[in-house]
């Protein structure tokens, strides 16, 4: 489905805002519609109530990192560490 003006006029008033956040000093937030205001919303907030989460050590994250082009932070597997660990840290 291809954008419309709506789409457009969202999009700009979501950069906008976050730009005033940033000049505002305000970090780790994110910017969302919430009763038709412009709120900042904190991005561990967002995080922590997300339904979903990734493997860190998984393809999907590892495709992430590659199409941003971005370093890879997550600590290496350790000696005895098994392939796949259920237990492990995930992402939110």
């Amino acid at each position: 489905i291809p954008p419309n003006a709506a789409d457009a006029l969202y999009c700009m008033q979501l950069g906008q805002n976050a730009v005033h956040g940033a000049m505002a000093g305000y970090t780790g937030f994110s910017v969302g519609l919430c009763n038709n205001r412009m709120v900042y919303l904190p991005i561990p907030e967002l995080v922590a109530t997300s339904p979903r989460s990734m493997n860190p050590r998984g393809r999907t994250w590892e495709r992430v990192l590659s199409v941003t082009k971005q370093p890879n932070t997550v600590p290496p597997m350790q000696k005895g560490d098994s392939k796949y660990d259920s237990h492990a840290p995930m992402l939110r």
